[in-house]
């Protein structure tokens, strides 16, 4: 009986041949589906990030750049201005439609609003799309400075700009003997708009108006109050105190108050009233403490 040979013996060339073939097609098609595609992990996965990162951030910089630049000037947006116009803010600010806004020297523009008259500091931001954002703080008028020109007077004493036609009407009035320097500090201005906010203090009537004699007037400052008929002479001196008086005076309720053309209160502990004025001088009647009585005392200051 003639046995299975695996060892290729008794076979013949053809079929050595085709068993050969058949081996290395299996071994080729083994190598092929046990390769293995090269792990992109650890420095070779960094090799390939690092410069796709790079090349992401350099496109969203140019990106930015161009989406977050101002641009020319479309919009300018004003805030703080309430005695001003958003027209006259952008007038002092120099800039006009078109300016360009990139690399804007926001100091030098800041300076140039601040050296309006009405505007005290200011500050300024450009915005994408042309818009760019103006706060201003406005200088505060604290009285009206009467004369040919109505001047806005501030807390310090200085006529700082022509006054509107609203300044004009609301805020208490000031008549200087001596016309003060415009853009000035004055003690006396100032002492005027101090006594403006006494009056609240010591519950006395509106005021319509502070005068202010020239320093060599004995008479200092007067005051014209909306419900008082005659004018009140304080001087320059104790101040406080005599609006105090003044108050009491007002609450003695005197006749005589009333029918006097002027309260002179710089008598000490006295107030002076002229009721019957002639050209040789006033009818004095002193009114101290709720009582009424002549008095030749001289003023205090």
């Amino acid at each position: 009986m003639r046995s299975s040979n695996f060892n290729g013996r008794g076979l013949t060339r053809a079929e050595r041949n085709a068993q050969a073939r058949r081996r290395r097609a299996l071994s080729h098609l083994e190598r092929v589906q046990g390769r293995k595609l090269p792990s992109a992990s650890g420095p070779e996965l960094r090799k390939l990030a690092l410069p796709a990162f790079a090349l992401a951030v350099g496109i969203g910089v140019i990106y930015a750049s161009l989406a977050l630049r101002p641009g020319p000037l479309s919009v300018m947006a004003v805030s703080g201005a309430e005695t001003l116009s958003a027209e006259e803010v952008a007038r002092a600010s120099g800039l006009v439609p078109g300016a360009e806004l990139q690399g804007l020297d926001r100091a030098s523009l800041e300076q140039q609003l601040a050296s309006h008259a009405w505007i005290s500091g200011a500050r300024t931001l450009a915005l994408p799309g042309g818009r760019l954002i103006v706060s201003v703080v406005e200088r505060r008028a604290a009285a009206v400075l009467e004369g040919a020109e109505p001047w806005a007077v501030d807390l310090d004493g200085v006529p700082f700009a022509p006054a509107s036609e609203t300044h004009d009407l609301e805020l208490p009035r000031l008549a200087a003997a001596v016309e003060p320097t415009h853009g000035e500090p004055n003690a006396e201005l100032a002492e005027a708009v101090a006594l403006t906010r006494a009056l609240e203090a010591h519950g006395l009537p509106a005021l319509r108006e502070v005068s202010v004699a020239a320093a060599d007037d004995p008479e200092g400052f007067g005051l014209r109050l909306a419900t008082l008929a005659p004018r009140v002479v304080l001087g320059r001196e104790n101040l406080d105190e005599r609006l105090a008086a003044l108050r009491r005076l007002l609450d003695a309720e005197l006749p005589e108050v009333q029918q006097a053309s002027r309260i002179d209160l710089r008598f000490e502990d006295q107030a002076v009233l002229d009721v019957a004025p002639t050209p040789d001088g006033a009818a004095q009647a002193a009114a101290a403490h709720g009582r009424v009585s002549v008095s030749t005392a001289r003023p205090t200051g």
